[in-house]
């Protein structure tokens, strides 16, 4: 609806000498003579023809019609002919033009390199994206000004021209058929933007008209100061060891009142050192019952040095090498390698007994990061989009206890499921405080059931 409707045919003579001779729209009519020539040796090549009929604009709704092909021999006096007919059926919706912002899957703002976008340097723009089918085509993309009139430069808009070649006689097939293009925006100063991409869809012209099927889709990005263009994003993230979690909990004491988590290291750029410290609060907000015992480097941080000092409610440490930055930059998807292993450890009472827990469950923080490259710059942690809230990892401990077998810092009827099913066999058995795999089996001496 709003598109006129055409019948495309298609076919092949047998041989050389068949040609289509016409049609007749208003009666759905094509005539064809498969030796329009009358020659008596015509060349044994298939011969391809196709026609057009147009049925103009249609309402919405089913249609069956009827297409008449006739079959003509010119080489008698008068031609003759024999009608076939071919009923067939089909629907016209109410909309059928897809939205050919569709056509978009992917906008880039910026260099190659993935270094930011910034002040006094042309704004490269790539698109690309694919078509349904083999019957579009991509005809190209311009940059227009912005509609977005105000006391401060916006960036100019950027218009993709699909063509759908409902002129040519084509039939169509579902083959996904990409396109892409690049386009340079003019230098913008340093601040928050929004690129606005058009895409319309034309009929065999370069043209918009009025009642073309027309999209548009909003691209934030930022455009930085001047005196960062070309540096490559200087960033890193800590990461808490989750691989080993169970319920709320990363890891449980063991019977000594210890506890281990591992710090992971996301970075942009390869470190020489590292410094910060470890904050533990409990679930209640407050400090207490848990300090750090011992921190060792670990992964490709095992040969770097390591200073550190407790604190109150945490530690503070500083690790750096003597050559080299062997913590590794991350690629996007990678895992982050660990770093810091922290030994924890439950106060004690002058009686050598745990001193009473106000508290289950403790977290652990990272803060106040700061990396060094291997020339001694600064890698500091990686920005937040305004508008945007990231909330800090952190590695959980729990008082698991000797019935808490999920770790959840409670001993109830779900930890009763838990042991029963293990020990069956039916269920999973879940790490122990160390974080190796529970026995199925009965320790020797000790009875199957729950006490």
């Amino acid at each position: 609806m709003g598109t006129p409707t055409r019948i495309v045919l298609r076919g092949a003579f047998p041989n050389g000498c068949g040609r289509k001779l016409g049609d007749q729209e208003e009666k759905l009519l094509v005539a064809i003579s498969p030796n329009a020539s009358c020659s008596p040796a015509c060349p044994a090549v298939l011969t391809p023809w196709a026609d057009t009929l147009s049925l103009g604009l249609l309402a919405s709704g089913h249609y069956h019609l009827e297409l008449e092909l006739a079959v003509v021999n010119v080489c008698v006096a008068p031609p003759e002919s024999t009608l076939y007919q071919v009923p067939f059926d089909f629907f016209v919706w109410t909309a059928c033009a897809q939205d050919p912002i569709h056509y978009l899957d992917v906008v880039q703002i910026g260099p190659t390199d993935s270094s930011g976008v910034c002040a006094g340097d042309s704004i490269r723009v790539f698109l690309a994206g694919h078509f349904p089918d083999d019957c579009h085509r991509f005809r190209g993309a311009r940059l227009v000004p912005s509609p977005i009139v105000g006391p401060e430069p916006e960036p100019d808009m950027v218009e993709l021209l699909f063509d759908n070649l409902c002129c040519t006689d084509v039939i169509c097939t579902p083959t996904p058929t990409p396109w892409s293009a690049e386009v340079h925006l003019p230098p913008l100063p340093a601040r928050d933007y929004q690129l606005i991409v058009d895409a319309f869809t034309v009929c065999c012209r370069d043209s918009v008209l009025p009642g073309d099927p027309t999209g548009e889709r909003l691209v934030p990005f930022v455009v930085n100061p001047a005196g960062s263009c070309g540096l490559a994003i200087r960033c890193l993230l800590p990461h808490f060891d989750h691989h080993a979690r169970v319920g709320d909990c990363d890891t449980g004491f063991d019977g000594e009142g210890h506890a281990f988590l591992t710090m992971d290291l996301m970075t942009t750029v390869p470190l020489a050192g590292l410094q910060g410290q470890f904050v533990i609060y409990g679930e209640n907000g407050m400090p207490g019952g848990l300090v750090v015992r011992d921190l060792t480097p670990v992964g490709p941080a095992s040969g770097m040095h390591l200073t550190w000092s407790a604190q109150s409610g945490g530690a503070k440490f500083v690790l750096f090498s003597d050559a080299g930055a062997p913590i590794p930059a991350v690629a996007p998807g990678q895992e982050p390698p660990p770093v810091l292993r922290l030994e924890l450890e439950r106060v004690l009472t002058a009686g050598g007994s745990f001193a009473a827990d106000s508290t289950r469950r403790w977290l652990v923080y990272a803060d106040g990061l700061l990396g060094a490259d291997e020339g001694g710059g600064g890698v500091l942690l990686c920005p937040v989009r305004a508008g945007e809230r990231t909330l800090p990892d952190v590695g959980t401990v729990c008082v698991n206890g000797q019935c808490d077998l999920n770790r959840d810092g409670h001993s109830d009827v779900r930890d009763l499921v838990g042991m029963v099913r293990c020990l069956q066999g039916v269920g999973p058995c879940p790490p122990d405080s160390l974080g190796t795999p529970a026995a199925r089996e009965t320790p020797p001496g000790r009875s199957r059931a729950w006490r």
